[in-house]
């Protein structure tokens, strides 16, 4: 296995091996210190949400997605490292991203919801908050985009919370085209884990 750089980072004490399971042990700790770097970015430009970031624990996700339950952020490290790489911004993002769906109770509201489409709301809601703060440390490439179609839709959804984003999206896409667009561009984090205790979601 190669070695793997990234910036910002005093290499001094992670060094890749070849041997797997060294690899895997520093590539955690990497994680990591990634991690604690986007928490603290998260506490520095919003105050506000010192105290919901801190409450979170942190925890290996098990597969290569990261996700929320509202009291613990599961994590892949391999994708921590990754998207860090792509954009160092990319982690306060995914931070801000989960803590704003916690904060707006997206991920207790999935009782008879159609969950591709919703997971698509709550996505467009966040990511709006997120590029309306316009805080440089959450910047990325997709941002622009992200905002082109937002604009699009707010001229057509006047109060634009994630309930009345899922009611136009229910009556207005009828095929997954622009469904899988629109998720591919907004989508940051994992939303499965919302449906374990729904009462029913299709």
């Amino acid at each position: 296995m190669g070695i793997v750089k990234f910036p910002n980072f005093d290499y001094t004490h992670f060094k890749f091996y070849k041997t797997e399971g060294l690899a895997m042990a520093e590539i955690n700790i990497l994680a990591e210190e990634i991690l604690n770097q986007g928490k603290k970015s998260v506490c520095r430009e919003l105050p506000p949400f010192i105290r919901a970031i801190n409450a979170l624990e942190f925890k290996l996700s098990g597969n290569n997605s990261n996700y929320t339950n509202g009291n613990v952020f599961y994590y892949s490290p391999e994708d921590i490292c990754n998207k860090y790489k792509a954009n160092k911004n990319n982690i306060t993002r995914l931070l801000l991203h989960s803590l704003l769906h916690c904060s707006l109770l997206h991920i207790y509201n999935t009782d008879f919801k159609k969950t591709k489409l919703w997971d698509l709301a709550c996505d467009i809601c966040v990511e709006k908050i997120i590029n309306d703060a316009k805080l440089p440390c959450s910047e990325t490439e997709k941002s622009a985009t992200q905002d082109n179609i937002i604009k699009n839709l707010s001229e057509k959804i006047k109060n634009f919370t994630a309930e009345n984003i899922y009611y136009y999206l229910t009556a207005q896409y009828q095929t997954t085209d622009n469904i899988e667009l629109y998720s591919d561009l907004f989508m940051v984090d994992n939303h499965k884990p919302w449906y374990e205790n729904a009462l029913f979601s299709i």
